[in-house]
């Protein structure tokens, strides 16, 4: 667990290399999950930009048709072709046409935001090419190539149900953020048993062996003489002077001052770990909860406005 580390708090064991592995690993899905639902809700932006679009063109022709008539009684200067309801119809026709104008050119407003522990709420892209350009700026597509990407897919219609208990269930089990928290609060519970290993006596066999060389000069070819101490290098080199050592080294620290701070910090973090696990379950339940009521909510406007 701890590793080679012999101060509390600095821990790089294996089994503590293999959780955050782990952790790393639940963040680069929770990256990739993040990915997938924005490039969706960027489709079904731009799929609802276009069916805006048209709503608004047949609005504006709607309202071309009445001012043309509402004109021609105003040029025979009939009833019905007062200048106040001629000046109406033509204001509601260019209100219109400005709809239609920002409809399809877009305008930069927040989109869709689904991603993440929150379950969000459907936000119109303020228009088609707008629409269009967050879409292919997150396919990694280009800004612009003489082409006009369009859904080709339909929203289903059919209603969905789903089993409470189920969700509940799987949210739990398969949101990658609480399993990212839970090898989160593993690691930690990994750390303080770490910790705790530092409030007991340290006894270490230790061992050295080694080949000494003296000399009065490193190196000395031209030196003459008998002297073995001449030369240091030839010295080292003869092995005439070996030595060994074996011996146990008990460490017992007056206090374990620093190790108790090293365990009370340990489970501090702990308990903090165990408590954002909890709180991210509980946000998680209502998330789902609150997925599921719009969902019912979406379907009885949408069964209503048709």
């Amino acid at each position: 667990i701890a590793g080679p580390s012999t101060v509390p708090g600095v821990y790089n064991g294996v089994l503590i290399a293999r959780v955050n592995t782990d952790i790393e690993l639940a963040q680069f899905e929770l990256a990739v999950r993040n990915l997938v639902s924005d490039v969706e809700d960027a489709y079904w932006d731009l799929y609802f930009a276009y069916r805006d679009l048209d709503a608004t063109v047949a609005a504006r022709d709607a309202a071309l048709d009445t001012w043309r008539k509402i004109h021609a009684l105003y040029a025979a200067g009939r009833r019905g072709g007062e200048a106040e309801k001629e000046a109406q119809a033509r204001e509601q026709y260019f209100r219109f046409q400005e709809d239609v104008q920002n409809a399809l050119l877009g305008r930069l407003v927040e989109a869709t935001r689904t991603s993440g522990s929150n379950g969000g709420a459907f936000r119109a892209a303020g228009g088609v090419q707008a629409a269009e350009r967050r879409l292919r700026q997150l396919v990694g597509l280009p800004p612009a190539d003489g082409r006009l990407m369009r859904p080709f897919d339909e929203p289903i219609n059919a209603p969905v149900f789903f089993d409470w208990s189920e969700v509940t269930a799987e949210s739990l089990v398969r949101r990658v953020e609480l399993r990212r928290s839970r090898w989160a609060a593993r690691r930690q519970e990994l750390v303080l048993v770490a910790s705790r290993n530092h409030l007991l006596p340290r006894l270490d066999a230790v061992g050295r062996y080694r080949w000494r060389g003296f000399g009065d000069d490193l190196l000395d070819p031209n030196r003459d003489g008998d002297d073995r101490f001449d030369n240091a290098y030839g010295n080292l080199t003869s092995g005439d002077f070996q030595e060994w050592q074996v011996g146990l080294e008990l460490s017992v620290p007056i206090g374990y001052r620093r190790a108790f701070a090293g365990v009370r910090n340990a489970e501090l973090e702990l308990c903090r770990a165990r408590a954002i696990l909890r709180e991210q379950e509980h946000q998680v339940l209502h998330d789902a909860a609150a997925a599921v009521a719009e969902l019912d909510r979406a379907r009885l406007v949408s069964e209503t406005a048709g």
